[in-house]
């Protein structure tokens, strides 16, 4: 690959149908005439349609990348990708837990469906951002699309940004009676108002806290990250009404940030992985 070459990750995103229109013309022009990235992309290709894919239950949920991804890591490609997209694609903490990076997209009112990507900074926070909710423990267990979820099951999120700007971060889960749920920044007093999390450009890392919930109504949860390039506070999501909850709305209210949703169910009591 040459310096004109797209980043590995884009290929591994152009497989997946993860791109921009724009970006997504721009790559597959690039690889029809690029005998290297062609042969990856090949590769990243005959990977995914070897994968067995799980089936979701219950939700109509799109398969994430980091699910793809997960399985990736268990294969083993003819060639070997650089340590950067490997990183990208599956993530690390450095201090050797794995963070299965969470590459979506937002969507609309309906469950399941996807819309466009929007706002002013998007296509850096896309591509250098990554976010992961994970049920905690000894050992976290990153949460798949439509998994079933007891519902006093300890949350946390492993992030990483591979930028050189702090990102800043807000994840909170909306039940299926539209109350809010907040992940992080850790948020317990309602006289308080907690700042986003900080993602300092280069970092990545496991949130050092998780939070347990005796409140979660049954049913499809929906887990929301906004992720902005410019600090934002809880009272921003708390000041929000039931509907301006929903995953449309929120991408319209929040047009400077990226909207990404992961769509879980709530169960009563069962497994937590």
């Amino acid at each position: 690959m040459t310096k004109e070459c797209p980043a590995e990750i884009e290929l591994i995103r152009l497989t997946d149908g993860d791109l921009p229109p724009e970006v997504h013309d721009r790559i597959r022009a690039h690889v029809a005439s690029c005998k290297a990235c062609a042969e990856q992309v090949r590769e990243l290709e005959n990977i995914k349609r070897g994968l067995t894919a799980e089936p979701v239950q219950d939700l109509d949920v799109e398969r994430h990348l980091n699910d793809v991804n997960a399985r990736i890591a268990a294969s083993k490609p003819r060639r070997r990708l650089t340590k950067t997209a490997w990183l990208l694609a599956l993530g690390t903490l450095a201090a050797g837990l794995a963070i299965a990076y969470q590459v979506t997209v937002e969507r609309d009112n309906r469950v399941g469906e996807f819309a466009a990507r929007g706002g002013l900074h998007q296509a850096s926070l896309s591509r250098d951002v990554n976010v992961q909710i994970y049920t905690a423990g000894p050992t976290p267990d990153a949460l798949r699309p439509g998994q079933a979820l007891a519902k006093d099951s300890p949350l946390t999120v492993g992030f990483g940004n591979l930028g050189k700007e702090a990102a800043y971060l807000l994840v909170f889960g909306v039940d299926s009676q539209s109350k809010v749920h907040w992940i992080a920044p850790e948020y317990s007093d309602a006289n308080s108002d907690p700042a986003a999390v900080s993602i300092e450009g280069g970092s990545q890392r496991l949130l050092g806290t998780s939070v347990v919930f005796d409140d979660l109504a049954p049913g499809p949860m929906r887990i929301v990250s906004l992720i902005a390039a410019r600090p934002m506070r809880v009272s921003d999501v708390e000041k929000l009404s039931p509907s301006e909850l929903r995953a449309g709305a929120l991408a319209q209210h929040f047009d400077f940030a990226e909207v990404r949703e992961l769509v879980v169910n709530v169960t009563a009591t069962g497994p937590r992985n």
